[in-house]
């Protein structure tokens, strides 16, 4: 392998930090650069909505990479810099500032934003998205100066911190498009269980409505709905989902209607261009068809195997490399329950109910398809059995043929 190739990694999140890892124990000797949006050193994202809203010395627990490790790796660490174009002819990468990246390989590891109200009043203090470390630190700030909370959206990352907020004390209540949280990705029946946990938690629960207006002179005060209700609060907490964050890559090839498109090595339609993360939409053999996953376990394993093929493409070894073939799985910790979820539950599917023996706060539900095999298990407190629904799915979708 040539030691002077560049290799340039977007984005400094789990998978851009498993893409460099990947690349150099795969064998790449040579220039590497991650590139980070935010200040500072990588970090990790899932504690954001959970212990670091409660403690802030869980911050030096979220740190993925220490400048030592950096050093190490051999890495050059752009930090505070963003892409804003790729120039595919020219293969460079350009930055804010007038910095040119050029690149040999590339992987593409940009994450995903979250989706923003248009509703008025989204303006005012105490409206608040969760994606950065930064949005974290004024959270938990209000938090702890707060009364009243609603999380508008009732997906994993609100009810989170919703469950978390109620156990400090605070009034909160979540509103969702939905009739209850999870319906369209759980079924009713497993919807049904996890919002009587929420509410058991303290959270009141208002479904099938969307935020009409934030209201407030300079802050937060009350929240309208869309059948006129109001809600006081001082605190709102949005969190209806993320998009890929991609318009920097408009005009290239390897764009589609749902991110960044890629073939089953997670290679783009651009030579030497991978990959990987919530932004990556790829063709999953494991299930014969495009698919993208917002889900810190498929950041890892995607950019470890997107880092991998790139290292082989650039050694001449093409012929080498492996399809990423993965089967969904995603964790949520909700106070003291543990939700797990694995594989996908088809349209329609219910699932039938499984409890524990030897304990009532342990239950699953698993999702079956026509031919009554096991396509996809939730186990709520109940990690064996989890692993046991994940070993058997794995064990045959990603062996067939």
């Amino acid at each position: 392998m040539n030691s002077l190739q560049t290799v340039v990694v977007v984005g400094a999140g789990v998978a851009g930090v498993r893409a460099i890892q990947s690349m150099r124990s795969s064998g790449f000797n040579g220039h590497l650069t991650l590139v980070g949006g935010e200040a500072g050193l990588p970090y990790d994202r899932p504690p954001l909505s959970k212990d670091f809203l409660l403690d802030e010395s869980v911050a030096a627990d979220i740190t993925l990479l220490s400048s030592e490790d950096l050093d190490t790796l051999g890495v050059e660490y752009l930090s505070g810099v963003r892409v804003e174009r790729l120039d595919p002819a020219e293969r460079v990468l350009h930055a804010d500032g007038g910095l040119r990246l050029p690149f040999d390989g590339a992987v593409l590891c940009p994450g995903a934003s979250p989706r923003r109200l248009s509703c008025p009043g989204t303006e005012l203090a105490g409206v608040r998205y969760l994606r950065t470390l930064d949005d974290a630190v004024a959270i938990r700030s209000l938090l702890s100066a707060g009364r009243r909370m609603i999380v508008v959206g009732g997906g994993f990352i609100g009810v989170e911190a919703a469950v978390l907020a109620a156990g400090l004390g605070l009034d909160v209540t979540v509103v969702d498009i939905q009739e209850m949280p999870f319906q369209v990705l759980l079924g009713r029946q497993a919807a049904d269980l996890l919002l009587r946990h929420l509410r058991k938690a303290g959270v009141k629960f208002v479904g099938g409505r969307v935020v009409a207006s934030f209201e407030g002179l300079d802050k937060l005060t009350t929240v309208t709905l869309n059948d006129g209700s109001r809600i006081d609060a001082d605190l709102a907490l949005v969190g209806i989902g993320a998009a890929p964050d991609v318009a920097w890559l408009a005009g290239t090839a390897v764009l589609s209607s749902d991110g960044i498109e890629a073939d089953e090595f997670c290679r783009t339609a651009i030579d030497g261009v991978y990959a990987a993360g919530d932004a990556c939409r790829w063709l999953n053999l494991a299930y014969g068809s495009p698919m993208r996953v917002e889900h810190w376990t498929n950041a890892i394993d995607q950019a470890t195997a997107a880092a991998a093929n790139l290292t082989c493409e650039l050694a001449g070894e093409a012929h080498s490399r492996t399809p990423y073939r993965a089967v969904p799985y995603f964790w949520s910790s909700q106070g003291a329950m543990l939700v797990q979820f694995v594989g996908v539950r088809p349209a329609g599917c219910e699932g039938e109910m499984e409890r524990s023996l030897q304990d009532e706060n342990r239950w699953a539900i698993t999702y079956r398809d026509q031919r009554g095999s096991l396509v996809g298990a939730l186990a709520v407190n109940w990690p064996a059995r989890a692993v046991r629904a994940r070993k058997d799915i794995r064990s045959r979708v990603l062996t067939a043929d």
